[in-house]
């Protein structure tokens, strides 16, 4: 594929000058500084994976938020809470709908995981759904940023978002511990309450925890509607209020070999769209338009076990099985519309080898996933179907002194069946080579190469699906017989015949994880064959005929995330300057450029750090996306500046920590250009909120 992509000078700029700083710091602080290294450490992590690697010691780039990060980024949504880490981003459907958008790539590319295993829900169905993973009762979570289809097959052909909780644990704690939080945000009226508490008995450990959030009408910087305000709200926008109640329980029986564990949560979960959002044709003359509300309910059963032999080559074995039972209703004014259904099934084992020497080390895995999908009413577009997955993949690492290789392989067969002549089955396989060469005790290179396929999911095969034929005609069907899709005001028409998706991923980047600069930086170039996506062909009356195409992509893209230690004193009191910055460019082979892909943005942070308190104000450009996609809309750059605080007040073993979050300081209105419903629903104004955290 010959695809010629200009990026615009400043964001390249910005990046090649963090690029190269970061590559110089390779040979300015090789045995120097060396008095600062114990102190700037990354910290060593383990992260999810069948390699049990640190962050430091992965080929993909990784992001891990660690506790103080959760609290500082803390959102009713999932993609809320990490779109401000780079290579990141959250496509909204009103705030109470944040799915995160990774490189470009999100819904059926990008997979969110709980303690590693699916959602397992319906958000990546259609927009306006929302995830069923609580981030706000998560220990850590962690990003993988590039193909990782390895372990979690074709979900994962962008990258993967992993939740992790403490309801199921390895260890026994060591004495009863908690933790109480309160949260009051000004520009939506919020109000979120957290619990948590663990401790053991004998050889089992136990844990609860619980969030109950609820919130008004989101503040807004002026009209909703983005070109007229006529018959738009002003200052606020309107169905946009939420409450949600999760609750959840683990237990966990340990012995010296291993452990077994059980836990159940339960999320009730309820949020309007944004006027507009499901617009139906009774309602252009009818000033008392019902809004529309989702109704989400689910209940999620993990069991998870592991046994590590004393002596053998096979030094542990690990299995996990999720049931997951999710319902939403969609509910216009009082009436239910649609009513969406998905009974999921997740099992993985996994056997993790040793060699003699602890330089070679490895896993052979299996997953299954089975999903049964019925959506009920008069707006269904997409027929019931069973998504049955299967999935074997072998990973291994070999250690030579200081290089590092890492290689893997997965075989997947999909199978869709809707009960007619058409139902696909594809064969998938993956692959990945990677390298990591420590240059010094600072600082290591990492190159890697993947192959990733992922096959079509149900709405992109069988939207409006016509039993006529397993190919579309060139012809377009009758319009009046294809069901809108109201989330997206389209008549999405899919397409039986389509292929898998085959993806090729180069990478290469410098990390520097010791001394008084810290960082990565991280260049790739994803080439896509048979690239699936939606495309605009036709109008009809009020919506839009869309239907899904294949076509040659590329992607290319850059990261870069450095942080300087300025200044420290004996006391423990620091000053650090990071700057930041991505850009992700995606062109299809003949034709426009590739919908809502986030525009690049850049920026500086400067933190105060001391013993028992910090302060962070973090200053980000975003630009305006010029690359636009055939009926897409421009929208302005914008610059918006967040400002966080905390203290630490110790009361003999416990603590309170009391945190202030300003966000959006300088009252930007902010479009999100990966959003369906950028033009209007405008992401919130100035907010701020206070917490108090109460750890024992």
């Amino acid at each position: 594929m010959n695809i010629s992509i200009k990026t615009p000078g400043r964001s390249v700029l910005l990046l090649c000058i963090v690029v190269l700083f970061s590559f110089s710091v390779v040979y300015a602080q090789d045995g120097t500084h060396e008095e600062h290294t114990e102190h700037h450490n990354i910290e060593e992590v383990v992260v999810t994976g069948v390699l049990n690697k640190s962050q430091k010691e992965t080929v993909a780039p990784i992001a891990v938020l660690d506790q103080e990060a959760l609290r500082e980024n803390a959102a009713s949504t999932i993609g809320d809470m990490l779109k401000s880490q780079v290579g990141v981003n959250s496509v909204s459907f009103g705030p109470g709908v944040g799915q995160p958008v990774i490189r470009g790539h999100g819904a059926n590319r990008v997979q969110v995981l709980q303690n590693g295993s699916g959602a397992l829900d319906a958000s990546n169905t259609s927009q306006d759904h929302a995830n069923a993973i609580e981030g706000m009762l998560a220990e850590r979570i962690e990003i993988v940023r590039g193909p990782s289809t390895l372990l979690y097959g074709n979900g994962a052909i962008g990258g993967v978002v992993n939740v992790i909780d403490k309801r199921i644990r390895s260890d026994l704690p060591e004495s009863t511990s908690g933790a109480l939080e309160f949260r009051k945000n000004d520009v939506n009226n919020g109000n979120t309450g957290v619990a948590m508490l663990s401790g053991a008995a004998g050889n089992f450990a136990w844990h609860v925890d619980g969030v109950l959030h609820s919130n008004d009408n989101v503040s807004i910087p002026g009209f909703a509607l983005k070109d007229s305000a006529e018959m738009s709200s002003f200052g606020i926008l309107e169905n946009s209020d939420s409450e949600k109640r999760v609750y959840g329980a683990g237990l966990t029986f340990i012995a010296d070999a291993g452990y077994i564990g059980l836990s159940i949560n339960d999320i009730d979960n309820q949020y309007g769209l944004p006027p507009g959002a499901h617009e139906h044709e009774e309602s252009h003359a009818d000033e008392d338009e019902e809004f529309t509300r989702l109704d989400m309910q689910q209940t999620r059963v993990d069991l998870k076990a592991e046994y590590s032999p004393l002596s053998s080559w096979v030094n542990k074995y690990s299995a996990s099985l999720t049931l997951n039972d999710y319902m939403h209703s969609e509910l216009e004014g009082e009436e239910i519309g649609t009513v969406y259904d998905n009974q999921g099934q997740e099992l993985r084992v996994n056997a993790h080898h040793q060699g003699v020497s602890t330089d070679l080390n490895g896993s052979l895995g299996l997953h299954y996933v089975n999903r049964d999908f019925v959506a009920k009413g008069e707006e269904v577009f997409i027929p019931e179907a069973n998504i049955n997955a299967l999935g074997i993949y072998l990973i291994e690492s070999l250690t030579l002194d200081k290089l590092t290789f890492e290689g893997g392989i997965r075989l997947d067969q999909q199978r869709i069946d809707i009960n007619s002549h058409c139902d696909p089955r594809h064969n998938s396989i993956s692959s990945n080579l990677g390298l990591i060469w420590n240059v010094n005790s600072q600082g290591s290179l990492h190159f890697s190469i993947s192959r990733s396929q992922r096959a079509p999911a149900v709405e992109e095969l069988f939207s409006n699906f016509q039993s006529t034929g397993c190919n579309p005609s060139s012809n377009l069907p009758n319009p009046d017989a294809l069901v809108e899709h109201a989330a997206t005001r389209r008549l999405e028409i899919g397409d039986p015949g389509l292929q898998k998706e085959t993806s090729l991923n180069y990478e290469i980047g410098y990390r520097h994880h010791q001394g008084r600069i810290t960082g990565e930086a991280t260049t790739y170039i994803n080439a896509i064959d048979d690239y699936i996506y939606l495309s605009d062909i036709a109008d009809f009356d009020d919506a839009i005929i869309s239907r899904y195409l294949q076509e040659d992509a590329r992607f290319i893209g850059a990261e870069a995330d450095i942080d300087v230690l300025l200044f420290e004193t004996g006391r423990g009191n620091k000053v650090n300057f990071s700057i930041f910055g991505e850009y992700v460019a995606a062109e299809l082979l003949r034709g426009p450029y590739v919908p809502r892909i986030p525009p690049q943005r850049s920026g500086i942070e400067l933190s105060f750090t001391g013993q028992d308190w910090s302060v962070k104000v973090r200053d980000t450009l975003v630009y305006s996306q010029k690359k636009l996609a055939a009926r897409e809309s421009k929208h302005y750059s914008y610059k918006r500046i967040d400002v966080y605080a905390d203290y630490h007040w110790h009361v003999g073993d416990k603590q309170f920590q009391f945190f202030a979050n300003g966000r959006n300081l300088s009252n930007e209105e902010i479009r999100n250009h990966a959003s369906f419903t950028k033009e209007f629903a405008p992401e919130p104004g100035r907010s701020i909120e206070l917490g108090v955290r109460y750890v024992f």
